[in-house]
């Protein structure tokens, strides 16, 4: 199998057993952590206000990339040490990370307490 078919695989099955749940609007309720708090992880498909994707090292990154992937849109590596690199559609690398006014949906694992996500994902972005 190639890489990208085991990565569209994993978005189905993920999908189909509701494993990545969609929010389809405001409306909605939040996505909450297993420590009780509410979290920004949701991937929604029908907003094309997304510019990139990121993910935080590493079990995010099971997730993040085969979302940046499937919406065609750079994923952003988000490193522990406080680094950042960007990877385009077309496999370029970027170092240096020019995101203000840009819109990232931040795609993560939800079996932790998120604390990584408020220590380091955030600051970085």
């Amino acid at each position: 199998m190639k890489i990208l078919d085991v990565q569209e695989f994993i978005i189905k099955r993920l999908i189909q057993t509701g494993g990545l749940l969609v929010r389809n609007g405001y409306n909605d309720l939040p996505f909450w952590y297993t420590s009780g708090r509410p979290g920004p992880f949701y991937v929604n498909t029908q907003n094309n206000d997304i510019d990139v994707i990121s993910g935080g090292e590493r079990r995010d990154w099971f997730f993040s990339i085969p979302v940046s992937i499937e919406l065609e849109l750079p994923h952003i590596f988000l490193f522990k040490n406080g680094l950042a690199t960007q990877c385009n559609p077309d496999g370029s690398i970027e170092k240096t990370l020019n995101i203000k006014r840009k819109r990232v949906l931040h795609v993560s694992d939800i079996i932790n307490l998120a604390s990584s996500y408020f220590k380091s994902w955030l600051p970085i972005l």
